[in-house]
């Protein structure tokens, strides 16, 4: 989602995710969520695990997972257990809250619009519609 952010201004792709995950995801018992989300993506972007070049410098803590009930984060000082579930579920929350930003926004979505048609979108090959 923060790819639809992308300008010609300078910043890259770290402080657009940042800044998407904490206008948009509302963690407001965890601070620190955008940096140490990204850290987590980097993570399993890179080595398909919970460290990151941000985590092992000390910037972000780990993030590890878990199912289930009770609360979306749980800190400590050297690591962060957060629910996949409820994970999923401010993601998709987020993403509501930026559709619905995109609406209203003219700057925002003529921004985010090219973006949007060059994203996958799904094709029904069963379809009755398709030509032969």
């Amino acid at each position: 989602m923060a790819a639809l952010e992308k300008s010609a201004e300078p910043g890259g792709v770290k402080n657009r995710f940042v800044a998407w995950v904490n206008e948009y995801m509302e963690f407001d018992e965890w601070p620190e969520a955008g940096l140490e989300i990204y850290g987590a993506r980097c993570g399993m972007l890179h080595t398909y695990g919970p460290i990151s070049d941000l985590s092992e410098a000390g910037r972000v803590r780990p993030i590890v997972y878990t199912s289930g009930g009770g609360k979306v984060v749980l800190q400590s000082a050297e690591l962060v257990i957060v629910c996949i579930e409820r994970l999923a579920l401010r993601f998709f929350r987020g993403i509501a809250k930026y559709l619905d930003v995109l609406i209203t926004d003219n700057e925002k979505r003529a921004l985010a619009t090219p973006r949007l048609l060059q994203m996958f979108h799904e094709l029904d090959l069963n379809s009755e519609s398709r030509a032969p």
